[in-house]
């Protein structure tokens, strides 16, 4: 679709006695007390040492302290995209899940916008890339602040990302919700385990999880990098609340394994694994889907949220988390220039590069 100019009347995106500021990585352990006192009953997903560990390689934490006066009253997660280890001037921040913003409810708004404003005020920040939900205060607060500065603001555009399973209040009321295909084979495939000998792990220790995931990366259909591993690992150890199960062999070799944490009442999968190769009839994933659904309703848990998505016999019983891609531009004839190189000539190059190239210049 095409751009255009911000033209809506600027929002109220921050006040005189507001003031922000973008902490660098070497201070970020400091936050986490910061975090704490906006919020004592602070959210894994809101976590600043978790935020931090769930970056990929090529993302630099960006996040933004925003006080009021002397004291701090909000953080706002955004990070940069870095492109062959040159720094982008490309922001992201994805609030679908309630995770860009950290403040009481009454100061999101004046704390996001205060955040947009210092983002934008920095001679290194070139353009946004903000996930919000559709009509959201989020795409309010970013489309005044572009309006406010004449930047190039394009249209909202729908995107899917997570999916979200709401849990009853027993696993038998589960198995009921839904079909009966789905039904059958989460039973028959559950017993056919059992009669092999396989059994399910509940809680697994760091070591426990370190050696599954080690022993299945390289036999998954969709094999893991060891650098995504380490991130993995990287996110859990700094969650306060990990969750981590799996299934094995009766003689104690490693089946499946799911990864994620927990966050007041849901929880968040951010990672499985199944031996798909060597047992590729046994519906390892759903078989541990069931077990975990089963251990999180008894656990008192009303929903489990798939990070990046579900796929498989359960995905028609989830609900897409909706998202509105909304991007802000600089209007500098060398940031025009650069988006356009890079939307005409990605696709002369290979995938990883045509997508990093993306977030230059979004289709």
């Amino acid at each position: 679709m095409p751009e255009t100019v911000g033209g809506a009347p600027p929002g109220s995106s921050g006040t005189a006695n507001y003031s922000a500021e973008i902490v660098q990585l070497i201070h970020t352990n400091r936050l986490a007390e910061q975090a704490y006192h906006i919020d004592a009953h602070l959210p894994a997903i809101l976590d600043p040492q978790v935020f931090v560990a769930s970056l990929a390689k090529n993302w630099l934490p960006r996040i933004v302290l925003v006080k009021y006066g002397a004291e701090a009253v909000g953080l706002v997660y955004t990070c940069e995209k870095v492109i062959a280890g040159l720094r982008s001037g490309v922001i992201h921040g994805d609030a679908t899940l309630g995770n860009l913003v950290l403040a009481n409810t009454e100061k999101r708004e004046v704390v996001l916008g205060t955040a947009v404003d210092k983002l934008l005020e920095s001679r290194h920040v070139r353009g946004l890339r903000f996930l919000v939900p559709p009509g959201g205060y989020e795409e309010k607060i970013i489309g005044h602040a572009a309006a406010s500065r004449q930047l190039y603001l394009s249209p909202a555009r729908a995107v899917w990302n997570h999916a979200s399973l709401s849990l009853p209040s027993s696993y038998e009321e589960f198995l009921t919700s839904v079909g009966y295909r789905t039904r059958r084979n989460l039973r028959y495939y559950r017993r056919k385990a059992e009669a092999a000998g396989h059994r399910f792990v509940n809680h697994l220790s760091t070591a426990d999880l370190a050696e599954a995931v080690d022993s299945l990366r390289t036999k998954c259909t969709f094999k893991r990098s060891p650098f995504a591993v380490s991130r993995f690992y990287r996110l859990l150890t700094a969650a306060d609340r990990p969750l981590a199960c799996g299934l094995r062999t009766a003689q104690g070799a490693w089946l499946s394994v799911v990864a994620g944490f927990y966050s007041e009442v849901s929880a968040m999968v951010l990672l499985q694994l199944n031996n798909d190769i060597e047992y590729e009839r046994t519906s390892l994933s759903l078989v541990l889907r069931g077990y975990l659904i089963e251990s999180l309703i008894r656990a008192g848990i009303n929903e489990v949220i798939f990070w990046a998505g579900l796929v498989g016999a359960l995905a028609r019983y989830a609900t897409i988390v909706p998202g509105a891609g909304v991007n802000v531009d600089s209007p500098a004839l060398a940031w025009s220039f650069v988006r356009h190189a890079a939307k005409y000539l990605s696709p002369v190059f290979p995938t990883n590069i045509r997508e990093d190239l993306g977030w230059i210049a979004p289709r």
